[in-house]
């Protein structure tokens, strides 16, 4: 059976506004997780977690449509090639989403279970607004018109690494004397890193051409260090 170009373009289309739609979802889901860390934390510390518990069960809908879909583009559209390497894309992609939502649950079990105070929590909001606009940005550059949106790409990634560079120091500097204070918040990091990377990697798999550029946003951040 012959492939209908015209479909293939169709589902594709189809699929990256889902994974976009997902994506927007993650961001709601640890922009709210900040908003009641903000609220909640020195009164009903349990709703931090509770609120986070729910949302998730949001992404786990997302995350089963999006599958469902492949599923189907594949049984109608008959792939193959590009187009098949492409629904494996989307499938992977899917799974980071899913797996970054879920560590907005993780940064809530750490706030909660031990019982983090509000004085620690205002030192650590900076490191929220910086990646939650860091996606919003990502976010705007994939929508915008620019001819030259890679580059425009690798400097959001290069400048957001250099600000997280310098957050890490701070908050070195402020509870370095604390061992366990200091544990918790590099696991947070840590955490909040593994989301802006797996958003790197599905706008490059997907939405960016990484052939494009001469070098990958990795290689471009790692000579700005040196």
């Amino acid at each position: 059976m012959s492939t209908n170009y015209n479909i293939l373009l169709k589902s594709e289309k189809k699929l990256k506004e889902l994974i976009l739609s997902y994506i927007l979802l993650m961001h709601e889901i640890h922009k709210k997780l900040w908003a009641d860390a903000n609220k909640y934390i020195n009164d009903n510390l349990h709703i931090i977690f509770d609120n986070v518990e729910r949302r998730l069960k949001r992404s786990k809908d997302m995350e089963d449509e999006l599958l469902d879909e492949c599923i189907w583009t594949i049984s109608k559209d008959d792939p193959r090639a590009n187009h098949l390497r492409f629904i494996i894309s989307i499938i992977y992609s899917t799974k980071d989403i899913s797996r970054s939502c879920e560590y907005a649950q993780s940064i809530a079990k750490i706030i909660v279970r031990n019982n983090i105070n509000q004085d620690v929590i205002k030192n650590f909001m900076p490191l929220s607004k910086l990646y939650l606009e860091y996606i919003e940005n990502v976010m705007k550059l994939n929508n915008g018109t620019s001819n030259n949106k890679l580059d425009l790409f690798d400097e959001l990634n290069i400048n957001f690494e250099n600000k997280y560079e310098k957050f890490q120091k701070e908050i070195n500097k402020s509870f370095g004397k604390d061992e366990v204070i200091q544990y918790q918040l590099n696991q947070i990091s840590r955490l909040v890193f593994s989301v802006v990377e797996k958003l790197q990697s599905i706008f490059l798999t997907i939405f960016f051409s990484k052939s494009q550029s001469k070098t990958s946003t990795l290689e471009i951040a790692k000579k700005t260090k040196k």
